[in-house]
């Protein structure tokens, strides 16, 4: 038999057939138990709620007749609904803020701040008050995004300048009427697809990529720059 203090170490003791002892299953239990426990409480409390990421564009959305004067700032993405006109008044300047956003999965999203218009935007300025979509700071290609107009009617430009922008207009099945504006210093002047546009005596200068940009369109293009 093993004596008290004879340096016999656990790995000398024989094993004992038989079940082991119940002392040592419940304290076994017992340590599972708190261990589970632990584990789970940990799993609380490291599991927050996703966090909107502060690179995600703002909407602001636009649902009745809304007008816009003096100097505008769009910080994220202005959505103009169905049942809304946005009517711009000469002199206004819309600035764009400079900021980039995550890739988007769609090809109509935004990567930067821009205008979504579903109703209509009239904005008719005139030859010694024009209106004015430009950049905040330097107005160099791409600085803001676009006006991207989807399944929208009505919408008037005249006396407008567009500078800066990806694409200073993206529109898909649309009608759209531009008169006497200039579109310089853009990605691209105009992305259409599938639209009804009119773009008469207006000028287009300085665009990296092209100044018009169509497919399967009934557009009128006539006295352009």
């Amino acid at each position: 038999p093993r004596r008290e203090g004879d340096g016999v170490g656990p790995r000398d003791i024989p094993r004992r057939a038989g079940p082991p002892d119940r002392g040592v299953i419940t304290r076994r239990l017992a340590l599972g138990a708190l261990l589970l426990g632990a584990s789970l409480a940990a799993g609380c409390a490291t599991a927050p709620a996703p966090l909107r990421t502060a690179a995600e564009p703002e909407i602001t959305l636009i649902g009745a007749d809304t007008v816009w004067s003096g100097d505008v700032r769009v910080d994220g993405v202005v959505h103009i609904r169905k049942t809304a006109t946005l009517t711009i008044l000469p002199g206004t300047r819309v600035v764009f803020a400079r900021r980039s956003f995550p890739p988007p999965d769609a090809h109509e999203g935004f990567v930067a701040p821009g205008i979504r218009v579903e109703g209509r935007i009239v904005a008719v300025g005139t030859e010694d008050a024009p209106i004015r979509f430009t950049a905040e700071g330097a107005a160099v290609p791409a600085s803001w995004d676009k006006i991207l107009f989807t399944f929208s009617e009505g919408n008037r430009f005249e006396h407008c300048v567009f500078e800066g922008a990806r694409y200073a207009f993206h529109s898909h099945f649309s009608g759209i009427a531009v008169r006497r504006c200039v579109f310089r210093g853009n990605e691209e002047g105009v992305r259409l697809g599938t639209s009804r546009v009119l773009i008469e005596g207006s000028v287009f200068t300085g665009n990296l990529v092209r100044g018009i940009n169509f497919r399967e369109c009934r557009n009128e293009i006539r006295r352009n720059l």
